[in-house]
């Protein structure tokens, strides 16, 4: 698993074309745009966290929601960078976890006492006496995860908002169920006068 995570995580080094950086900007836009209601409470508390952050002041009121900025060769390279130097196999910490049955756990592929870890080499925290144990591993070891690839541009983010009004001249009151596809109309409601419904 480790080793998928950062055959994965090669590919977008270098290699991370601008639709993937353009579908989250549009996404965050529309998210932004049509946002609920926030109580004044919340929305000042969110507010003054956003201050004292390293945020453009034109930027304030939208930092959190909006990516700002272009993808261009710059960002590729700052990306670049950042996985150059911090995302290493190397420097991963990988915590595994169970109640019971510690000898399924598999490192490498092996077994843990294949690693020179007993059960009695474990040690326990002090607060809950919770039992652990510490070993080095080496996960850039292996070959290179076979059929990974980028996901290809989203045909689904919506683009057009518009709502088309169509000018009704008469309203009038239904006083029964209408039941719809599925739907349930309870009255009182209001359709359009050239509405026709069947029997």
């Amino acid at each position: 698993m480790v080793r998928t995570v950062y055959a994965y995580v090669s590919l977008i080094d270098g290699n991370l074309p601008s639709y993937h950086h353009d579908e989250l900007k549009t996404i965050a836009s529309i998210a932004f745009r049509f946002a609920g209601k926030t109580t004044p409470e919340d929305y000042v508390t969110s507010l003054s966290e956003t201050l004292g952050k390293p945020y453009a002041r034109e930027h304030v009121l939208s930092a959190n929601s909006l990516v700002h900025g272009d993808w261009d060769n710059d960002a590729q390279a700052n990306l670049s960078e950042i996985i150059g130097k911090h995302m290493l196999p190397e420097k991963a910490r990988v915590t595994v976890m169970l109640r019971n049955e510690w000898e399924r756990v598999r490192i490498d592929g092996k077994p843990l006492w294949e690693h020179g870890v007993e059960k009695a080499e474990w040690e326990k925290e002090k607060w809950y006496g919770t039992e652990y144990v510490v070993r080095r591993t080496n996960f850039s070891d292996g070959e290179a995860t076979e059929g990974l690839h980028l996901p290809e541009p989203n045909a689904f983010i919506a683009e057009q908002f518009d709502v088309e009004k169509k000018e009704v001249l008469e309203v009038r009151s239904v006083g029964f169920i209408l039941t719809l596809a599925g739907s349930h109309l309870f009255p009182p409601c209001l359709v359009a006068h050239e509405t026709s419904f069947e029997d």
